[in-house]
């Protein structure tokens, strides 16, 4: 012994080798999960497999603008919100990007001073394309409608209100320049919206 104290008790070489072996082991055992869990409905030859999407991706709505197409869909209360993806054969979709990212301050989104909006967030929404722009019109319960707009569909998104509740809704840009939303669920409706949105 020299006369110093170890600041930690010394591990013997069969021990090293054997917390080596296990952090590995464990780092493989991740990796593996990991590419188990990914899901490709691609077959590679010219053919695909059920599901599309393996993920819950509630009232999807596409368009498509030149050679790509382009989705998005219900997120409920989960933020960011609103995910646009895109894809040239309908089977092979790539994210883009979140045209919602978050809820507007208050709260009921927080679920704080007793207030809750929990569940009450984007249903439905209605994807478009019109004079160069990119439309997400969604309902937002008791919140009235939210239109996110982009030139790009990767962004930056605008954000606009109609103060009206519009339930499942789905807008039609009009040859004549107007536009038109058809909504609800019991008793179908029409509405003329502004054509400045």
């Amino acid at each position: 012994m020299d006369g110093t104290t170890p600041l930690a008790p010394a591990v013997s070489g069969a021990s090293a080798r054997f917390r080596r072996m296990l952090c590995l082991l464990m780092l493989l055992a991740c990796t593996q999960a990991q590419a188990a869990s990914t899901w490709v409905a691609d077959n590679g030859n010219g053919t695909f497999t059920n599901p599309i999407l393996y993920d819950e991706f509630s009232d999807p709505d596409l368009i498509r603008v030149g050679d790509w197409f382009y989705m998005t869909g219900t997120t409920m209360h989960a933020v960011p919100g609103l995910p646009v993806l895109r894809s040239r054969d309908l089977v092979n979709w790539e994210f883009v990007s979140w045209a919602m990212p978050g809820f507007g301050p208050g709260p009921e989104y927080r679920l704080e001073q007793g207030k809750d909006l929990y569940g009450q967030g984007i249903w439905a929404p209605s994807l478009r394309y019109h004079d160069g722009r990119f439309h997400i019109f969604a309902n937002i319960n008791q919140r009235g409608v939210h239109v996110f707009t982009a030139s790009d569909p990767t962004g930056p998104w605008t954000h606009s209100k109609i103060d009206r509740n519009l339930h499942d809704l789905s807008v039609l840009f009009d040859d004549d320049g107007r536009v038109w939303a058809v909504f609800n669920y019991n008793e179908v409706r029409l509405v003329e919206l502004k054509p400045d949105l």
